[in-house]
C-alpha cells in the first residue's frame, strides 16, 4: 500500500521554483516538507542557514559516513566509469566540447567527461575536494557553487549529476545554469524521481528525503517545468547505469535504518558486505534527463 503523505497541514510557504504558494504536507524530523500548489515542486521548506554549504559539504559529508561517505576517494573507479558513460551519452547528442561539471567533488566523474574528450571544468563547494581534483587529477576545479558562479565563457554542457536536489537557492542555480549554457547547448541531470514506486512505498522514510542535505525532490514533470522557466527543453531521459562501493551502500542503509523500528537488527547483516564491493544500484527511482537550452522559450 502507498504511504499516504498529504496530511491536512496549515503550514504556508513560497515555492523556491516557480514562486508560488506550497502547503506543508508532512515533516522528516525537525524539518516540514511542502508542495508547490501550482508546479508540485516538492521542498525542505524550512529556514537556510547561511552557511549551508560549509556546514553540509564539509569534509565530514565525504568521510564521515551518515547519509554521506565513509571515504568518498575510494569511489573513484566507480564515478570515473560513470563520468565516461555520461561523457558518451553526451556526444550523442553534440560534438565534444566544454562542460561544466557542477559538484565536481574530487573530480571523478570530471575525469570521467575528459576521457570522452570533453574539456571540463569542475565547481565544487569543498576545498579538500577541490584539492584533490586539481592535485591528483590535473583537473580544471574551483571552489564555489552555481548560485555564485562568476560570468564565464558559456558551455557547450552542464551537467548536473546528483546536486539538483542540494542547492540552497534553487531559482538562481537554475538561471546560472542557462546563462553557463549555450544557446543550443545541453544540460545533463541525474535526480531522483519522488513519483516512483519505491518512494511512494516508503513514503517519508523514502532514502532522499533527508534535508538538510537535500532540500528538493522531484517528479519528471516538475523538473521539465523547472528547466522550462530557465529556457530549456527536454530531449532525451533514462535509467543510468550505476554503481556504488560496498562501503557507500552499507553507511547508508545503516544509518537510513536507523529511522526505522527494529532498525539496529534489520540492518545488521549489511555490515557483512565488503567495503570493495561493486554493487548495481536498482535503478527503481533514478533517472537521468538531458535539456536543450532554447532562445525560443521564454522564461517566466
Amino acid at each position: 500500500m502507498t504511504a499516504n503523505l498529504h496530511t491536512s497541514r496549515v503550514s504556508a510557504h513560497r515555492c523556491p521554483a516557480c514562486g508560488m504558494t506550497a502547503h506543508a504536507v508532512f515533516d522528516v524530523g525537525a524539518y516540514e516538507i511542502a508542495d508547490c500548489d501550482v508546479c508540485h515542486h516538492r521542498f525542505s521548506a524550512g529556514a537556510i542557514s547561511t552557511d549551508h554549504l560549509s556546514v553540509n559539504y564539509s569534509d565530514a559529508y565525504f568521510f564521515g559516513g551518515g547519509d554521506g561517505y565513509d571515504d568518498y576517494l575510494t569511489e573513484h573507479d566507480l564515478l570515473r566509469a560513470q563520468g565516461q558513460r555520461y561523457g558518451r551519452l553526451l556526444a550523442k547528442h553534440a560534438a565534444p566540447g566544454t562542460v561544466l561539471d557542477v559538484g565536481s567533488a574530487a573530480g571523478f566523474i570530471s575525469a570521467g567527461l575528459s576521457d570522452t574528450g570533453w574539456q571540463v571544468k569542475g565547481i565544487e563547494p569543498n576545498a579538500a575536494m577541490v584539492a584533490h581534483a586539481k592535485t591528483s587529477l590535473g583537473l580544471d576545479a574551483v571552489q564555489g557553487s552555481l548560485e555564485t558562479a562568476p560570468d564565464w565563457r558559456p558551455f557547450d554542457a552542464v551537467c548536473l549529476i546528483q546536486v539538483v536536489g542540494h542547492f540552497h537557492d534553487l531559482s538562481r542555480a537554475m538561471s546560472s545554469a542557462a546563462r553557463l549554457t549555450k544557446p543550443g547547448g545541453l544540460c545533463l541531470i541525474e535526480y531522483w524521481r519522488r513519483d516512483s514506486w519505491i518512494a511512494r512505498l516508503l513514503g517519508k522514510r523514502w532514502h532522499e528525503y533527508s534535508p538538510p542535505s537535500v532540500l528538493h525532490w522531484f517528479t519528471a514533470s516538475s523538473l521539465d517545468h523547472l528547466m522550462g522557466r530557465s529556457g530549456f527543453i527536454q530531449i532525451a531521459s533514462g535509467a543510468p547505469k550505476k554503481y556504488i562501493s560496498g562501503g557507500h551502500a552499507k553507511s547508508l542503509f545503516i544509518h537510513k535504518m536507523a529511522s526505522f523500528p527494529l532498525g539496529g537488527f534489520l540492518s545488521a547483516p549489511a555490515r557483512l558486505v565488503p567495503d570493495g564491493m561493486r554493487i548495481r544500484y536498482p535503478s527503481f527511482d533514478l533517472e537521468w534527463r538531458l535539456y536543450q537550452r532554447n532562445d525560443d522559450t521564454c522564461s517566466a
